[in-house]
């Protein structure tokens, strides 16, 4: 169990080389290269995008409608209008997310369709440009995207409110504000400067500002910087011309400043009702957060097919390929075989949208493998025993878990709660996946769909592996035991471990099943998760050497988000309280390591709002703004452990560069005995215990 969970920051690591357009040396275990891609037919071609299907950057590019906006007299030429009309310093993306970065688009629900223009990241001369389009898709930005401002010069400490501080962010005297312009409610966050400066160089730092609850879907946000914050040196910071002349009435040469003018008026008139005059801004610049429809119509769609063809017979055709009687005194069956899930991977193994935004199906079908374990008790079993999907580790495989090391501890995990455990793949991160990833994404990022495509994908594959589970799997002579039913469908349940709880944490949101879910060590927002783990420390050196700019990697962090949107938990969650089948009531277990050097705190507490679970007490560090209950819990719940001697060893630190070393915590979190305690009461019984004296640390 635990080479997967550690394998989460190769995964990463080589995502994020990926930008630099070259192959990093990662080593390949014998295990995980043994194995392909199961989730390919033999006879589709392997991704290859040609050369030149991307341009490279030897100059900035004009691809904007504002760039076609009529101007006269002293009028900027086109190469400034491809930038971010309230630009402070040479880089021509910040601030963002901003509306400025949009076309109107009456045909979505926001009424704007996201307009990044060709080259809008400025890489070194000859290095593969971003393709924008699958960005431009969106009708606005990531819920929870992290909002980055280039002054050129440092923010003081004293104006920031890191982690450990959430309260400020929220306090009237506040020196940033972020609002959602609709409730007029303020947004948690933490803000801090990027600390990943080259050679203590401070003019390409961001200052960044991270919401700390997924924004709502159409949400119209303002972030308002007060003239009061100011440099370590004590002087002010940069102005902005373009919000220079929409505060001061000054006229402008750039129509887009001109245009936005009657917009801004309404901004000023609110930002003053709360607190922010007009007169006292140093910057304030809006930005619309994506639909509904557009982050969650492709995986409903999806929903809606699989339980289609669930309801039909033959609808998800499977195959038995292998029983394995008695393997341990725990087990009572080991079922083996694969499985045909709806298909919308092309054969390039991309998702294709349609017109509507919605995931076009694909053919030909492909088959996916799928592990069924059985516990020694079905044999006397007098009733259906529930159903736990299994979620396993970065680069691991369903299979690989309920057979290989781990098999031990799930399957006294099972027996323990009397639970028939049933698993597949999470394509896109799984095994087999590592080589596809260094071969095709590495090389091009712009191939990055081939995970976050497929880990779409890959909730379909899991929602069908439910309906065929308690469907014609377990009507199957060959799986049942007396000929009685072995699973009951009104108790279906989750586990998942580091990527099987982030992802997992999706597909509980999503399922028309799953009543009870255990997400241990898990996360949520992938541009939150990755500047702050291990993960990148393997190629901090590369990244660095082949991207120099600290703001250039700031920014492609921030875009990457938009491409993980449909997946993200962060999102997904948004449907955790609307079950698609009526009678249904969710309970999640989330298990957090404190000092997690994998899946940041931070991020696991994000998610933890998203749930909008409750924080077992007594906990070592209750995140802001969780409300609390004790054990024994019904309800959704966040259960923090630390581990003092992994603390000891490495204690994460608190701004955003990536651990020196990984602590422990992440692996040694999931296998505590009371940890698994918690587990198997849980799904056995719905009630979260806690088996600690005093706060979990970790006894």
């Amino acid at each position: 169990m635990l080479r997967s969970m550690r394998g989460f920051g190769v995964a990463a690591a080589v995502l994020l080389a990926a930008a630099c357009g070259e192959v990093p040396s990662v080593p390949v275990s014998g295990s995980d290269a043994a194995v392909g891609d199961l989730g390919r037919p033999a006879d589709a071609p392997v991704v290859d995008v040609a050369g030149d299907a991307v341009p490279t950057m030897d100059g900035p590019a004009v691809d904007s409608a504002a760039q076609d906006a009529p101007v006269t007299g002293d009028a900027p030429d086109a190469s400034a209008l491809r930038c971010n009309p309230l630009a402070i310093t040479d880089d021509c993306l910040l601030p963002y997310p901003s509306d400025f970065l949009t076309r109107a688009d009456p045909s979505s629900p926001t009424h704007l369709r996201v307009d990044l223009p060709v080259g809008v990241l400025q890489v070194p001369a000859g290095r593969r440009a971003i393709d924008v389009a699958p960005f431009n898709r969106a009708d606005g930005a990531p819920t929870t995207a992290p909002i980055l401002v280039h002054f050129g010069v440092l923010v003081a400490p004293a104006f920031l409110a890191d982690y450990t501080h959430t309260a400020q962010s929220l306090d009237a005297a506040s020196p940033i504000a972020v609002f959602d312009l609709g409730t007029g409610e303020r947004v948690p966050f933490l803000s801090e400067m990027d600390a990943n400066r080259r050679g203590g160089a401070t003019d390409r730092a961001a200052l960044i500002v991270r919401p700390l609850r997924p924004l709502a879907f159409g949400a119209h946000v303002v972030v308002a910087i007060r003239r009061t914050v100011r440099t370590p040196e004590g002087a002010g910071l940069p102005d902005s011309p373009g919000f220079v002349a929409l505060r001061d009435g000054s006229p402008s040469i750039d129509p887009r400043i001109e245009a936005a003018r009657p917009d801004y008026e309404r901004t000023f008139t609110f930002l003053a009702a709360h607190g922010y005059a007009r007169a006292d801004l140093q910057l304030a610049f809006t930005y619309t957060v994506a639909s509904r429809a557009h982050v969650l119509n492709p995986i409903l769609t999806m929903r809606d097919e699989v339980m289609r063809r669930g309801g039909t017979d033959g609808g998800v055709p499977f195959t038995v390929d292998a029983v394995r009687e008695s393997p341990s005194a725990d087990v009572a069956r080991i079922v083996e075989g694969t499985f045909t899930p709806p298909n919308w991977l092309d054969a390039n193994n991309f998702v294709q949208y349609q017109a509507d935004g919605t995931p076009a199906p694909q053919t030909p079908a492909r088959s996916y493998p799928y592990t069924m374990l059985i516990p020694a008790q079905a044999r006397t079993a007098t009733a259906p025993l529930p159903m736990v999907i299994f979620g396993h580790g970065v680069f691991g495989s369903g299979r690989d878990y309920l057979t290989g090391g781990a098999s031990a501890t799930i399957g006294a995990l099972a027996q323990q709660a009397g639970v028939v455990v049933v698993a597949t793949d999470w394509i896109g991160l799984s095994t087999g996946d590592r080589d596809l990833i260094i071969s095709r994404v590495v090389t091009d990022i712009n191939n990055i769909g081939l995970v976050t495509d497929r880990l779409l994908q890959s909730l379909a594959n899991n929602l069908s592996l439910e309906e065929l589970a308690l469907g014609a799997l377990q009507a199957d002579a060959r799986v049942r035991f007396a000929g009685a039913p072995l699973l009951d469908p009104a108790r279906v349940y989750y586990y998942g471990v580091s990527l099987g709880g982030i992802q997992g944490s999706s597909l509980v949101s999503v399922s028309p099943h799953i009543s009870r879910a255990v997400v241990a060590v898990p996360g949520a927002s992938w541009s939150n998760i990755l500047p702050r783990s291990i993960v990148y420390a393997p190629i901090q050196t590369f990244v660095n050497t082949a991207y120099p700019d600290p703001l250039v990697q700031a920014e492609f962090i921030g875009l990457l988000q938009a491409r993980f949107d449909h997946t993200d938990g962060a999102n997904l969650t948004q449907l955790y309280g609307t079950p698609p089948v009526p009678g249904v009531s969710r309970t999640v277990l989330l298990q957090e390591g404190i000092g997690d050097c994998l899946v940041p705190n931070v991020t696991t507490d994000l998610l933890a709002r998203a749930f909008g679970a409750s924080a077992l007490t007594p906990s070592t560090s209750a995140a802001y703004g969780l409300p609390t209950v004790t054990a024994p819990a019904t309800t959704s719940v966040v259960a923090q452990y630390a581990t003092p001697t992994s603390l000891a060893r490495y204690t994460p630190p608190t701004d955003n560069t990536v651990p020196a070393m990984d602590n422990g915590v992440h692996s040694d979190t999931v296998t505590l005995p009371n940890v698994l305690h918690q587990v198997a009461t849980f799904l056995e019984t719905g009630r979260i215990e806690q088996y600690c004296t005093g706060i979990c640390d970790p006894d």
